[in-house]
């Protein structure tokens, strides 16, 4: 959503001017729709905003995601009191391009300048797709978690072994090339935090019930109802139900849906 944030805001203040003149005419009617839209913006069926004050995504009841994007426009010197017009045309498009409306307009709030806009997306897919993003959300699998804490530990490796600085702290011999191979195949282990700050192999968590989260974005992610279980070392659990990613990575939060 902050790629929407970014590209409407921009959109905006280089057609103003124009669009001003062009609707000149039709004032009234412009006046009218744009009251319609408010209103109906106004009266969401669920308040979504209050309380939340970061970019969260969370699991709806019926296997949606809602997206609340935040972002403070308050020290701004442009107009962007028509950014919830521009993002229901961002939405309107994408829904027509993909044949059906896979993402929705839920609520927009705008107070001294903090925005904040609820979106619902029909799945994982639907939000990728809106946002340019690389999300997954599926069924947990420890080897896919390994496969993610492995690949960056190789590269840490990697990135010390190929100086000689790295090597020398490391007590090997930069000329023994058998070694230094050794050291950067070597496998590591993929470990988890739980709620209470126990770490477990991620290969040991066997519940078939769990999902996961993998996002490399700073987020967070609310199991709305559910529980989130574990966390890998790009995350943190801050309750029961939610956990914050810290964007510099590939973080695995690992949760269980809701019961409605």
């Amino acid at each position: 959503m902050k790629k929407i944030f970014r590209k409407t805001v921009i959109a905006f203040t280089i057609l103003s001017a124009a669009f001003f003149v062009l609707t000149g005419c039709n004032r009234k009617d412009s006046k009218k729709d744009k009251e319609e839209k408010e209103q109906q913006v106004s009266v969401p069926e669920k308040d979504y905003l209050s309380g939340i004050d970061t970019d969260t995504l969370m699991m709806d009841k019926d296997g949606s995601l809602i997206e609340i994007a935040c972002d403070d426009y308050s020290k701004e010197s442009f107009d962007y009191s028509g950014l919830s017009d521009d993002i229901q045309k961002e939405i309107d498009s994408f829904n027509q391009i993909s044949g059906s409306n896979k993402v929705s307009f839920l609520q927009y709030s705008d107070d001294a300048g903090k925005v904040k806009v609820a979106i619902k997306y029909m799945n994982i897919q639907a939000y990728n797709d809106f946002n340019g993003t690389y999300y997954k959300l599926e069924m947990y699998d420890a080897s896919k978690v390994t496969d993610i804490v492995v690949e960056e530990e190789k590269k840490k490796n990697e990135a010390a072994m190929s100086s000689a600085e790295g090597l020398a702290e490391a007590g090997i011999d930069n000329e023994d090339e058998d070694e230094i191979s050794s050291i950067k195949s070597d496998a590591v282990k993929a470990i988890m935090t739980d709620r209470d700050g126990k770490e477990i192999e991620a290969a040991d968590i066997n519940d078939e019930s769990l999902m996961m989260l993998i996002t490399d974005q700073s987020i967070v992610f609310d199991a709305d109802g559910g529980e989130v279980r574990y966390v890998n070392h790009h995350a943190s659990i801050n309750g029961k139900e939610d956990a914050t990613s810290d964007g510099n990575g590939w973080a695995v939060i690992v949760f269980t849906l809701g019961v409605y």
